[in-house]
């Protein structure tokens, strides 16, 4: 599914997981995220650092949307990451009678009032960026089991290059599991491209197209693009030939993308 329909129409139960490698990437998907749901009369808790907050009313203004009336009706509700992350931690990790306390109160009056509840927030990323990335597939956990108990949809990004060979010494494998979609970059179609012609060069058209049959038929949770799972595959069975073919199409992907 292109992301902007997921995005726009995401089902309860959704939790996406967005990567970014740019600002503008990020206001874009959190507005038409937010700015759908306020056409569709869900509410939207925003879960953000005052930088990001200022861009998303910014950009949801200029599409038309009036947040302060947003923000009367209930249907929009900002929260600052950083001090809401702080009252969820404790010896460094979250801990659930604190996020039970401080969010899951917080979603249940929410969803009483709106029976749409959509959330984006910015306090896994703040985790990740901290290099503390078991506290964020914990925080993670505990968002998915309280959506065995409510009904709601949920964006979170993180700041980092789907392409760099780095994160696919664990974390972002770690991720996908958390989440039931991954929405790896902006342009699809471009990845798709820049993957198949590098794996094409370096290990043939034959062994590309098995892989790509091989990594699309593995059983997963998490659904992304097949060229990301392409790239998945390839780090976990090939990881000599992956980093290769991840260096290649980074250069490719960002000549293509400057172009």
């Amino acid at each position: 599914m292109p992301w902007r329909n997921l995005l726009t129409h995401p089902e309860a139960g959704n939790h996406i997981a967005q990567i970014c490698r740019d600002e503008a990437f990020l206001v874009n998907a959190v507005t038409q995220f937010v700015g759908a749901g306020i056409n569709d009369g869900a509410a939207s808790i925003v879960i953000a650092t005052p930088a990001h907050r200022r861009a998303f009313i910014a950009s949801l203004e200029h599409q038309g949307h009036s947040v302060q009336n947003a923000k009367g009706e209930g249907k929009i509700k900002f929260f600052d990451a950083e001090s809401l992350l702080s009252s969820l931690m404790s010896d460094g990790m979250p801990v659930w009678k604190a996020f039970e306390k401080h969010i899951g109160s917080l979603m249940r009056e929410t969803q009483s009032q709106h029976k749409n509840v959509r959330v984006y927030g910015e306090k896994v990323n703040l985790l990740w960026q901290k290099n503390k990335l078991d506290a964020a597939i914990r925080l993670e956990e505990f968002w998915n089991e309280l959506s065995q108990q409510l009904n709601f949809s949920r964006l979170c990004t993180y700041t980092m290059d789907n392409l760099d060979p780095g994160v696919y010494e664990g974390s972002l494998e770690r991720i996908c599991k958390c989440h039931s979609h991954l929405i790896p970059t902006e342009n699809y179609a471009l990845l798709e491209n820049v993957v198949q012609k590098a794996t094409n060069d370096l290990l043939g058209r034959d062994l590309t197209d098995a892989i790509g049959k091989l990594a699309l038929s593995r059983p997963s949770t998490t659904q992304m693009p097949p060229a990301q799972a392409t790239l998945l595959f390839l780090s976990e069975k090939l990881p000599l030939s992956a980093r290769k073919i991840l260096s290649r199409v980074q250069r490719e992907y960002a000549l293509a993308a400057a172009g």
